[in-house]
């Protein structure tokens, strides 16, 4: 192949896919800046698990059970 690209790199996309919704979740510990950095993402959701999301803005909707939880991600 002339272009130098061989294997799985013919592969290689660049771009957005946004008919594919993406699920994140961002671990750390306390004050480390997860909520904050999740509230920077464009058409984000906080899922508030402990009640801590309320100093940002944006969407956040808070989850007790992880029967919620579930019923939350199959949506």
């Amino acid at each position: 192949m002339g272009d130098g690209v061989s294997g799985q790199l013919k592969n290689v996309r660049q771009g957005i896919d946004h008919d594919i919704p993406i699920k994140m979740c961002i671990f750390g510990g306390p004050g480390t800046g997860k909520t904050t950095l999740g509230s920077k993402i464009e058409n984000s959701l906080l899922v508030d698990f402990e009640g801590g999301a309320r100093h940002v803005s944006g969407n956040r909707i808070a989850i007790k059970t992880r029967k919620a939880f579930d019923e939350l991600l199959s949506e």
